[in-house]
Parts: structure tokens; C-alpha cells; sequence
């Protein structure tokens, strides 16, 4: 089933790819966990009148990566903005501090 292709996506380490970065070259043939997934899918979709359904369910499947990807950018981007911005301040203060002393 899907949680069972999932867990061992997971546990190949950061969703199969290499170097955590979005669009990077699989550790393993990307085919093969496709073709996990289409079965897994199918299995589900037993009983599921026609094959478009089957073929929505593998595009939401094969999407959530890419979602997943997206959603950790920007908490990356966001946790960057604020420490640049602690920094910055940081840096201010030390610099007014440092230039009163030296007055």
C-alpha cells in the first residue's frame, strides 16, 4: 500500500534523492519506485470504476515530493530571513557599542 512504499522511500533517506536538493539525480531508479507506486495505487483503486481516477491518484502520489520540496524552501527561506535579520541588529548594537568606547 502507499504508507508502505512510503516508509521505504523514507527509509532509502531524504526521499530517495541525493545531496537534499529538489530535482537531484535518485539514489535508486526512479522507474522502479514509479512503478511501487502504480501498484500500490492500482491496489487501492480496486473496484474503482474506469482508469482515470487511477491515473488522479498516481498524479496527487507523485506530486507530494515536489510539495514537500516546496514546503521546506520556504521554511528554509523564511529561517534565513530572520537570522539575517537577528544578525544585522547584532551587528548594529556591537558596532554602536564599539564606536562609543573607542570615542
Amino acid at each position: 500500500d502507499i504508507a508502505g512504499v512510503m516508509q521505504s522511500s523514507s527509509a532509502r533517506g531524504r526521499g530517495g534523492n541525493s545531496g537534499g536538493v529538489c530535482g537531484s539525480a535518485p539514489v535508486e531508479d526512479g522507474a522502479e519506485l514509479r512503478s511501487q507506486m502504480q501498484a500500490s495505487a492500482e491496489r487501492m483503486c480496486q473496484g474503482w470504476s474506469g482508469r482515470g481516477r487511477l491515473h488522479s491518484a498516481l498524479a496527487v502520489v507523485e506530486a507530494i515530493p515536489q510539495r514537500i520540496c516546496e514546503d521546506m524552501q520556504r521554511a528554509a527561506s523564511y529561517i534565513i530571513d530572520n537570522v539575517e535579520s537577528e544578525v544585522k541588529s547584532m551587528s548594529r548594537q556591537i558596532r554602536a557599542s564599539t564606536s562609543t568606547k573607542c570615542s
